[in-house]
């Protein structure tokens, strides 16, 4: 019984190894070098990676570009206003008169009693 499950096991591992040994369209491929099933599959992969980082560097290059519009027209806006509007000169100080005294000859009375 345990013969026929080796040949069975055996039989079966050699045909995995026979069609493994297979050359499909790749019997002249140097050592190395990387089947045409496998290289298509890296390109698809590699083109669905690039167009994702493409959608997320335009997204960003959005958000920044409308950053700097708002920026300018708030500084643009800002610049308008300030140059419309009129600030006159400060008015000149008068000359100092000098000392002043009281002729007060009031005593000091609480306020608030």
């Amino acid at each position: 019984m345990a013969a026929k499950y080796f040949k069975l096991i055996a039989l079966t591992f050699t045909l995995c190894i026979v069609h493994s040994c297979d050359k499909n369209n790749d019997e002249n491929l140097p050592p190395g070098a990387v089947p045409a099933i496998v290289r298509n599959r890296l390109n698809d992969e590699r083109e669905k990676y690039m167009n994702e980082r493409k959608t997320v560097c335009m997204v960003n290059v959005l958000v920044r570009a409308e950053d700097f519009v708002d920026s300018v027209l708030a500084d643009s806006i800002k610049f308008r206003i300030v140059d419309n509007l009129f600030f006159p000169d400060r008015p000149l100080r008068p000359t100092h008169p000098g000392v002043i005294h009281l002729n007060d000859s009031m005593k000091i009375r609480p306020l608030l009693r």
